[in-house]
């Protein structure tokens, strides 16, 4: 149990809200859906938005998103390997600033070749101990220095050599050496067969969420003194995106899209992501979000409740669930919901008590009444997701029909018929939705079945331990106290499993147990369920994916259990079984796709978490993620699932490319072409090329700055190219003759003006002469005219 002290705790932030009864917590819940109708009313759809946002940040570039793990606890402290930094602490950050080896595409369940350009490479004597990684090539740190095998190796031998740093066991106690092989290849040696690298959260690829191992830039942690206490508030990674400001409080965080977009893993292998902004904030209860759906601040929400969906439908005509029908919200969550105990604390260590427990659970009311019965119910501690359906939970209902509890023999606690009431009771309530009602169908979609509701059978299992009732149906521990049990659970931030605690505290108290529900920030909430200071816990307590279930066998190894109090490197609910480690051993040399040595394997894992009921599985995790397209179209539902709705895994990062912007306009640019460039998706989802050297193109900006940066084009035309010696000898010649040619001509031109001279000099000379001929003859004319007038008057 948390105690008061544990509060101050500098690991453990402020701010626990005290548990509330169940009814008082309805009563609020309805009060808030009825102040979420009320102003919703008072608001016009479509309202315009109002978020103010920071200078240069312009609304239709930006992605608004609610984190997860709602307000970050500590908004300084971003080393990934530091114990301080929980789960809640590495969401989005290892979606947008760091990277895996492998990641995984959460619809196929293939792996995607990340800062590893191809799978692991096994080498001799191929026993499964020695392996070859080869990295992508290309990739820049966000300071502009490129990411290569030193990166890796210095990674791996601070881990080793660092204790106290998440992950220092594992390599420890599996790594012998690793070597750089050239600048872009890396071997590992391992101390005994290991074929899981792509595989686990101890492993060095992506099944689920993420996974434990990312490189660090060698040139800035080689010069941290302590890598432990080291905050990394700004981190230098591989990703996209860069961390551009954010709330010393812990409500927002901005990130922003690097300049160099294209030398990181998701730029290489999809394009560029089309937010230039990513800002996450956390506006608070569910309320609040809906309010901020409705008003366009807010794109992507990680969980609300049933009702606050119907409520948001209503007011937004852009606002999409993954379904647009019953049951809206999606069902493939690979992690489920439950109850889980710290197996070193008394009582919950002995196992007929954990099986009362689960018997004093009413399956059918405790889906009804978290989630108005849009729940896929689960016995075993894998979540009830389709693939495990398919390959384990059917195949195992014949095993789980007859299983007897070993201290009751004849006892069979399994119970088929959960589902099929649920499937009725929501027919009846929503009659024009397509339920199906018969009974295969009904457990296809709501599940195979639970374990018996049997308050009387889970008391006959307490009185065998030792336990005790009054008169008034009170239980009383072996040792004579009152039996208090205080659920601790997420706050609003995470809505099924905070509802899950109430409910099933209501459930445990009407069985006679003195139960109360403390709800917590993320910080303390995972803090607690690592250290294992608590009674029990509504966590999500089994995950995965993939056939190969090596990933959640592994994280409950015997190695991995520390005392109550310290924080545990894996296996936090410390379960003790030599059979688990056995079969850890064993499925570590299977390879991930040997479907036929795998899947028996598996089902002996799921076997014991039945048998031991570790923690009490109930419910796989049902999504009711909205978003809203207002600004943001191609978001991914359930009739465009190029991928799953999951903005807080790491696989994120790979959804981002394929956004569509509404309003924003792109620029485009001429750029000349120098070398052959292979055709391309463009960032206006135009595909462009392929182009020759000489060619001049006009395309995207962003792109334009690509081509630039890569050496594939110029931003000017390109010089007239060279002539051959020989050719330019000839031009020389003709050169010279012509300019020959143009002096003679010139020497022609020059004496043709001097004979023109001479001509006109001519031409006026004799116009001169003319005169003084046409004078003389007028002369002549009047003397004769003048005699012959003196010869007639002598006369």
């Amino acid at each position: 149990m948390a105690q008061e002290k544990d509060l101050n705790n500098p690991l453990i932030k402020k701010k626990i809200i005290e548990g509330k009864e169940m009814k008082a917590a309805s009563k609020i819940g309805f009060t808030l859906l009825f102040f979420i109708l009320l102003f919703t009313l008072l608001i016009p759809r479509e309202a315009n938005a109002q978020l103010q946002l920071p200078p240069g940040v312009r609304r239709e570039e930006t992605i608004i998103y609610d984190p997860m793990n709602a307000r970050f606890v500590n908004p300084y402290m971003r080393n990934w390997y530091s114990p301080a930094t929980g789960a809640g602490q590495r969401e989005p950050y290892h979606a947008l600033l760091y990277d895996y080896l492998w990641d995984i595409n959460t619809t196929t369940g293939e792996f995607i070749n990340v800062l590893a350009r191809a799978p692991p490479e096994e080498l001799a004597p191929y026993d499964g101990t020695r392996w070859r990684i080869y990295l992508r090539e290309g990739i820049y740190w966000t300071d502009g220095v490129e990411f290569t095998a030193e990166d890796v190796v210095f990674t791996l031998k601070l881990l080793n050599g660092t204790p106290g740093l998440n992950g220092h066991d594992f390599v420890r106690g599996i790594l012998k050496d690793v070597t750089i092989v050239d600048k872009y290849t890396v071997d590992l040696t391992f101390k005994r067969p290991f074929v899981k690298l792509q595989e686990g959260w101890f492993g060095f690829g992506v099944v689920v969420w993420g996974c434990f191992f990312t490189p660090l830039p060698k040139h800035i942690w080689e010069k941290v003194e302590n890598p432990i206490t080291f905050e990394n508030t700004y981190p230098v990674g591989t990703g996209a995106y860069v961390v551009k400001d954010f709330d010393p409080d812990g409500y927002w965080v901005l990130f922003e899209r690097r300049e160099d977009w294209w030398r990181s893993p998701v730029g290489q292998l999809f394009g560029m992501p089309k937010p230039k902004w990513i800002l996450a904030i956390y506006y608070g209860p569910e309320e609040k979000k809906v309010m901020a759906m409705i008003r366009h601040e807010l794109d992507l929400c990680t969980d609300i409740s049933p009702e606050a969906w119907f409520t948001l439908k209503e007011q937004n005509s852009y606002a999409r669930a993954w379904y647009p029908y019953y049951p809206y919200g999606w069902f493939d969550d690979p992690c489920e919901r439950g109850i889980n105990f710290n197996l070193l604390n008394y009582p919950y260590n002995i196992t007929q008590v954990r099986w009362a427990l689960a018997l004093a659970i009413n399956i059918t009311e405790a889906s009804i009444n978290i989630y108005d019965g849009m729940l896929r119910m689960s016995p075993l501690i894998i979540p009830p997701i389709q693939v495990f359906m398919d390959n384990y939970f059917w195949p195992l209902e014949q095993w789980l029909r007859d299983f007897e509890l070993p201290f009751d023999p004849g006892y069979k606690p399994f119970d088929p018929e959960p589902p099929v009431k649920i499937a009725r009771y929501l027919k009846e309530k929503y009659p024009d939705e397509p339920i199906p009602t018969d009974e295969r169908g009904a457990r296809e979609l709501f599940g195979i079945g639970w374990w018996k509701y049997d308050p009387e059978e889970a008391a006959k299992l307490l009185y065998s331990v030792g336990f005790t009732r009054d008169r008034d149906g009170k239980w009383y521990l072996p040792t004579g106290e009152r039996w208090r049990i205080t659920i601790i659970a997420p706050g609003a931030y995470e809505y099924e499993s905070m509802r899950l605690a109430f409910v099933v505290a209501d459930q445990w108290r009407r069985f006679g147990i003195d139960v109360s529900v403390q709800t917590l920030e993320s910080g303390p909430f995972w803090t607690y369920y690592s250290t294992g200071e608590y009674d029990a816990g509504a966590h999500w307590p089994g995950c995965g994916q993939i056939i190969d279930l090596y990933s959640e066998v592994q994280d409950h190894a015997s190695w991995f259990i520390v005392p109550t109090g310290q924080i545990a490197p894996g296996n936090a609910i410390r379960w003790n079984n030599s059979k688990i480690d056995e079969l850890i051993l064993e499925l570590e040399k299977i390879p991930p796709n040997d479907y036929n040595r795998l899947i028996p394997l598996g089902m002996e894992y799921l076997k014991l978490g039945v048998i031991d009921m570790p923690h009490i599985p109930m419910f796989g995790t049902t999504k009711i993620v909205p978003c809203d397209t207002y600004y943001w179209d191609n978001l991914p539902t359930a009739d465009n699932p190029y991928a799953h709705p999951i903005w807080w895994w790491s696989a994120w990062k790979f959804q981002l490319p394929f956004y569509k912007p509404k309003f924003v306009r792109w620029t485009y640019e001429t750029v000349w072409i120098i070398k052959d460039t292979p055709r391309f998706k463009g960032v206006d989802d135009v595909y462009y090329g392929p182009f020759r050297a000489g060619e001049s193109v006009r395309v995207p900006s962003e792109d334009a700055k690509r081509l630039l940066a890569e050496g594939f084009a110029s931003s000017s035309p390109p010089a007239p190219p060279a002539f051959p010696e020989e050719l330019q000898n000839i031009i020389n010649e003709i050169r010279n003759s012509i300019s020959t040619l143009q002096t003679d001509v010139t020497s022609l031109l020059t004496r043709t003006t001097g004979l023109e001279s001479r001509i006109a000099m001519l031409e006026a000379s004799l116009s001169i002469v003319y005169i003084a001929v046409v004078f003389s003859v007028i002369s002549i004319i009047l003397s004769v005219i003048s005699m012959v007038k003196i010869r007639s008057k002598r006369e």
